[in-house]
């Protein structure tokens, strides 16, 4: 039920709206627009029934915080010390001089609050140190204390449970004055600290097998170091008050060399880990960077623990590390140590946090997924279904590998130089050499065209070097392609392979839409403007017309095709120590018995040729 007091206190003129006045002195003048507090509040008899029954909901509502004086929050006869537990208002600390408390309060309490003369100070920041604190101790040390002060007495109020407006009230102060990431921080050490003793517990012994999964060896002294830690000195870096957890590890000089990322990521980070131990859940902490790589989060676990990692999460020894783990002193006396799955507590952890994959997932090099972030990874999923939806008959576990490399013509950044230096590894090497096998051998077209854009990509990812040419080497891109899958290296390997690139694309287009996807796919890890066709491109064209239509091997489209290379003494010196000569002839002429035409041995011009 609305009272409105007959005879209301008369408004100051002119009229000012509450939300422009930042201090509320005690007074019998209400500065508040009567109307506005007819609209704002609600009035249930008199002043002591006001505080019995004054009710508004405040959960998700704008909230103010000031501060008022401590003898007034403090004395059981005052209105702050009967309202002070009321559903809008929350005190939230006393000051470090002790003459004031901090006061956070429902917007749409303040009219009730002014009207009955209630002091309160909004033109207040609790960040700032008071003149007296900064005279005391010195303008950083005052500041450094106002911050843990107003860090403390936020996170007491967000864990409070009082109102969702309160902790954004929180949050609000925070970000304006470049604390939002300590309070982060101080939110996840209280929810970690303070949690229940078998969360604790966990997640310990969580950090423990972490770090254990990154060593190569359990009898090192790193190893044995960590396996001493008892549950206080494994959360003694979350007391550290506000500090960066990670950056004093990650500066050193351990030989785990990772990238640098956000608080924000390894504060989420260590959310994930609160909450797959059974801890609180806080939404705003599920702010993982999607492009940090998946082994350098598992060796950011590593670094908080003293562990340099030497080995990649989940590829340890399963009853080793059970061995281990027994001389654990979180372990110590447990009997359920002896009932340890440790091959399904690293598949549950990679499941829930970004640190791993399980063994040949997706049939990929782990040495490579690793190296990505989950987002990146999520990425090349997507690239491998929708090519395997496009084109069903390609969905091969071998093939995953061939659609990494054509996925890399796509992307930039750090997955390109994971790519590039995986290339130019022996991992890479052996790759490269069982593509050009396969290349050599009858394909069916969309496996041809897919082997063919994963050697270009391939090509791609290796580092340019002084010796690399872009001319033809044999005669002829084609005669150059024929030597390559022959198992000789060529420096312009990188050229052939886009010329025959571009050959088959040609090739592919006059089947009209029945290759459309193929096209698609490798004209994209061409990824180049066609260049003008050379005199010897056409025969190019007719190989691959031969492989595409007929399925034949490379050998037999190769010498029943456009070109052939004879030896004679009368040719040009090739760089591969032989005298070779290029021999062209049209595609009606094979095996009818005509004469071919000889390209290019010496100043004479043409030379005659029996085919037969």
């Amino acid at each position: 039920m609305r009272v409105v007091n007959p005879a209301p206190p008369p408004t100051p003129e002119p009229t000012v709206a509450w939300s422009e006045f930042k201090y509320i002195q005690v007074t019998n003048e209400v500065k508040y627009s009567w109307a506005s507090a007819e609209a704002d509040m609600e009035v249930s008899g008199p002043i002591r029934s006001d505080i019995e029954e004054f009710s508004i909901e405040s959960r998700n509502g704008l909230w103010k915080l000031g501060y008022a004086p401590a003898n007034q929050i403090e004395s059981s006869n005052s209105y702050w010390y009967q309202v002070r537990s009321k559903p809008g208002i929350y005190v939230a600390g006393k000051s470090n001089d002790g003459g004031y408390y901090d006061v956070a309060v429902f917007t749409l309490y303040l009219p009730w609050l002014f009207f009955h003369g209630l002091e309160l100070n909004l033109d207040y920041n609790p960040t700032t140190p008071t003149e007296k604190d900064i005279s005391v101790h010195g303008i950083w040390d005052a500041t450094r204390r106002a911050h843990a002060r107003f860090l403390l007495n936020a996170v007491n109020a967000i864990r409070s449970g009082r109102a969702r407006g309160l902790e954004e009230c929180c949050h609000d102060i925070a970000r304006s004055n470049g604390l939002a990431i300590p309070l982060e921080r101080a939110i996840l050490n209280h929810d970690i600290l303070e949690s229940d003793p078998q969360v604790r517990k966990q997640f310990t012994r969580c950090l423990v097998f972490l770090g254990m999964n990154l060593l190569g060896s359990y009898d090192s002294c790193p190893a044995l170091e960590l396996l001493a830690k008892d549950e206080d000195d494994l959360l003694q870096p979350f007391r550290n008050g506000h500090r960066d957890l990670f950056r004093a590890a990650s500066e050193t000089d351990a030989p785990t060399k990772i990238l640098p990322c956000s608080e924000l990521h390894n504060i989420s980070l260590l959310r994930c880990l609160l909450e797959f131990s059974g801890g609180r859940v806080e939404r705003r902490q599920h702010a993982l960077d999607p492009e940090y790589p998946i082994s350098d989060n598992a060796n950011l676990f590593g670094l908080l623990v003293g562990i340099a990692s030497t080995n990649r999460f989940g590829s340890f020894d399963s009853k080793q590390m059970h061995s281990a783990l027994s001389k654990s002193e979180l372990f110590a006396g447990d009997p359920d140590i002896s009932t340890l799955d440790t091959v399904e507590w690293s598949m549950q952890l990679m499941n829930f946090l970004p640190i791993g994959f399980p063994e040949e997932y997706l049939d990929l090099p782990s040495q490579v997924i690793c190296r990505l972030g989950s987002g990146q990874v999520d990425l090349v999923r997507v690239h491998l279904e929708q090519i395997y939806h496009q084109r069903p008959s390609l969905r091969k576990p071998e093939n995953n590998v061939l659609l990494l490399l054509t996925w890399s013509s796509i992307v930039h950044g750090q997955p390109l130089r994971v790519l590039s230096e995986w290339a130019s590894s022996v991992d890479g090497l052996k790759l490269y050499q069982q593509l050009v096998g396969d290349l050599q051998n009858s394909q069916r077209t969309e496996q041809l065209a897919l082997t063919l854009a994963a050697l270009l990509c391939y090509e791609r990812l290796l580092p340019y070097t002084s010796n690399d040419t872009a001319q033809p080497l044999k005669g002829s891109y084609l005669a150059d392609l024929d030597f390559l899958l022959n198992g000789q290296l060529l420096s312009n390997r990188r050229m052939v392979f886009e010329r025959m690139g571009f050959s088959f694309l040609r090739v592919l287009d006059t089947f009209g839409d029945e290759y459309e996807d193929l096209i698609q796919l490798l004209a994209v890890s061409v990824d180049k403007k066609a260049p003008l066709l050379e005199r010897f491109d056409g025969f190019s064209d007719q190989y691959w017309a031969r492989r595409a239509r007929d399925r034949l091997a490379h050998s037999r489209a190769y010498e029943g095709g456009a070109l052939i290379l004879i030896k004679t003494s009368a040719a040009s010196s090739m760089d591969d120590g032989q005298e070779w000569s290029l021999i062209a002839f049209d595609d009606d002429l094979e095996g009818s018995g005509r004469w071919g035409t000889f390209e290019g041995a010496g100043e004479g011009g043409g030379t005659r040729i029996n085919m037969v």
